[in-house]
């Protein structure tokens, strides 16, 4: 009588070349993930239990190597993402929807902390969840902040308004942006992300915590009420466990952020783990096939359960968040000042319309070394044009109506987008980055973030960096209005004059009026036709200069000092009044580079909190076995092999340093 006493519940026909996982099935969905290898190369695909295939990710589409190979998956809690452990060392999360790359995390270089040269792959992957304890109180909270406490710098932050909203790059161009009129400049083709942004501790991205609004992708609307539906929390607190060959574990908090490598033994090649609370079960097994551990080592990570883990990582994360928005801005206006691969810039309309007037002076009219400055500045001042510079304003082809048109709605689509950018995106930005940076500080200096490793100088460093960027900003923001005041009088003055000369051998007795400022032109032909002062602010070194280098007085160095200078100044009337001869300081020697600044204050930031996110893994504490403290129990099975088959058991007890 054959019986079976599994029933089967649905019948899955797959590739002959497919590979099953141990944690190939969803722990709570009728879905299948098996790895196939055609033509030898690794493909995740996810099949429903009916036998259908849903999706199918080739990971050579990512710019991976063709040899490489998947180790394991791990569900997420939520079962809404996959996590895959590849070899050579990295992980990836999919999404169960269309299988779309949402995360790639590399795993860091272990050779050096077990002391080998080898490289570690990854052995397994785990995902574990943790157990919400649920309030049972009777009294409802009526005033929930989540996870911010009143007067940090998030609960700050929420009050804020929001940063307007930047298109995502990773996402396609669609045809509207294609064949757009106009063009885009916030938007790149093909950008990638910088590596210290890529490599930066980060929780999942959680734009509205930076303040930042996030932008809908195709212009879609929120469904109605959907503001109001309760935010998924089942990822929340979870921890993605990785295993190498090297005996390290890699530990990420919400499946993203890194906790740091917890380093086992150099002798393990693989291990099966499990979690409770703070505590990690790992059985080991060594590189030596006659050695096998009976009992689990056990990695008690006591920062795993504090409070200030996902502070930290939360402030983290809305620094990442708030210095990559500041660095697209920032590239965005620089490529549209400058130019870039896909456009050319505002900047060089002006020399260029300068060199092809000294070109038609030197070839047209015999000049050896035309000026074309000298020229123009005749012009303005008496009225009279050569004869080069005549022929020129009266047949150039820059200087037709459409080309002259072309250049003021240019510049002025520039000089108007760096001063909104500047003074609506990135000194906002700038200002939330120090607020961040302040709570930094805070935690610098108290005993219960002492494990994180927050160096004081390096966060003031930054916070003097993000102060000296929001002062750029608006310095940038002045002198971007006072550029367009300047030009917009230019493209009056050169109106005028291509007018005047064109009618002026048809008999008109009435000349254009003039509406330019002689003085404003030309302020603008000596300092902004061929070398703008706006070019400061993207070449040059990082700013290092000081309020005092600015003319603030020494003795305004903090609150307390301009505190008892303004109550000083409303005593005495006299020192509030009007100054007619106020010496201006002279300026012209300070750097401006606003984006070298960003990103010498990316740097320095990354490397605070990636020190920071360290802590859990410093905090490790590796137990042999699961039993009281005062005694440490090994028990291991040794297979010795010879021509007999007996087995030797050996067991060593440790008891108050004595051997038994």
């Amino acid at each position: 009588m054959q019986a079976n006493p599994f029933l089967s519940l649905a019948v899955v026909q797959l590739p002959s070349h497919a590979r099953l996982l141990p944690s190939s099935w969803c722990p709570d969905k009728d879905l299948l993930a098996i790895v196939t290898r055609p033509r030898g190369k690794d493909r995740l695909s996810l099949y429903k239990m009916q036998g259908s295939k849903v999706w199918e990710v080739n990971f050579d589409v990512d710019g991976s190597t063709g040899d490489e190979e998947v180790v394991d998956i791990a569900w997420s809690p939520d079962c809404q993402t996959v996590a895959v452990a590849h070899k050579p060392p990295r992980v990836t999360l999919h999404s169960i929807q269309d299988g779309r790359q949402e995360r790639a995390i590399p795993l860091a270089s272990t050779s050096a902390a077990v002391g080998t040269a080898k490289a570690a792959n990854p052995s397994g992957i785990w995902w574990f969840t943790q157990e919400k304890k649920e309030s049972k109180s009777d009294i409802p909270d009526i005033f929930k902040r989540g996870f911010d406490i009143t007067g940090s710098a998030h609960s700050i932050l929420k009050g804020q308004p929001l940063l307007d909203p930047l298109l995502d790059d990773s996402q396609p161009l669609t045809a509207t942006d294609l064949f757009a009129f106009k063009q885009k400049p916030t938007r790149g083709v093909g950008s990638t992300i910088p590596a210290v942004i890529a490599s930066w501790p980060t929780l999942p991205t959680d734009l509205l915590a930076a303040s930042i609004q996030s932008a809908k992708i195709g212009g879609q609307r929120p469904r109605p009420g959907e503001d109001l539906d309760e935010v998924d929390l089942t990822n929340m607190d979870s921890v993605l466990a990785v295993a190498d060959d090297a005996g390290n574990l890699h530990c990420f908090l919400d499946g993203s952020y890194p906790l740091g490598i917890v380093a086992i033994g150099p002798d393990i090649a693989s291990m099966s783990l499990a979690k409770d609370n703070d505590l990690f079960f790992a059985h080991p097994r060594f590189t030596e096939p006659t050695i096998t551990a009976l009992r689990p080592f056990v990695i008690r990570l006591p920062h795993l359960q504090r409070r200030a883990l996902r502070d930290v990582a939360r402030v983290s994360s809305s620094v990442r968040e708030l210095v990559w928005y500041t660095m697209r801005v920032v590239k965005d206006m620089r490529s549209a000042w400058f130019g870039g691969e896909a456009q050319s810039g505002a900047r060089e309309l002006g020399p260029k319309w300068i060199r092809a007037l000294e070109t038609r002076m030197k070839d047209e009219f015999g000049q050896e070394e035309p000026y074309a400055m000298l020229d123009l500045t005749s012009l303005l001042a008496t009225g009279c044009a050569t004869d080069a510079l005549a022929d020129y304003l009266g047949s150039g082809e820059q200087m037709t109506e459409r080309g002259m048109q072309k250049w003021e709605q240019s510049m002025i689509e520039a000089l108007v987008m760096l001063r909104d950018y500047s003074e609506k995106r990135v000194a906002p930005a700038c200002q939330r980055l120090h607020l961040l940076l302040e709570e930094a500080y805070g935690w610098s200096l108290l005993p219960q973030y002492q494990l994180c490793g927050i160096n004081t100088a390096q966060v003031n460093a930054c916070m003097d960096l993000a102060g000296r960027a929001v002062l750029l900003a608006g310095w940038l923001a002045a002198t971007a209005r006072r550029e367009l005041v300047r030009f917009t009088e230019f493209m009056f003055w050169l109106r005028y004059e291509t007018t005047r000369l064109n009618t002026s051998g048809e008999g008109h007795h009435h000349p254009p009026v003039p509406r330019h400022d002689i003085l404003e032109v030309n302020d603008y032909l000596m300092s902004g036709l061929v070398v703008s002062p706006i070019d400061r602010w993207f070449m040059g070194p990082v700013p290092q200069f000081s309020p005092h280098d600015l003319g603030v007085p020494g003795d305004w160095v903090d609150m307390k000092s301009t505190a008892l200078r303004a109550r000083r100044v409303l005593k005495e009337p006299r020192l509030s009044a009007w100054q007619y001869n106020i010496k201006q300081k002279d300026l012209s020697h300070l750097d401006r580079n606003l984006d070298s600044l960003v990103q010498e204050l990316a740097v320095r930031s990354h490397r605070i909190f990636l020190e920071a996110a360290n802590a859990t893994a410093r905090s490790a504490v590796l137990l042999s076995s699961v039993i009281p403290s005062r005694l440490v129990d090994t028990t291991l099975l040794r297979a010795v092999e010879s021509n007999s088959s007996a087995l030797i058991r050996e067991r060593t007890v440790l008891r108050s340093g004595q051997v038994s």
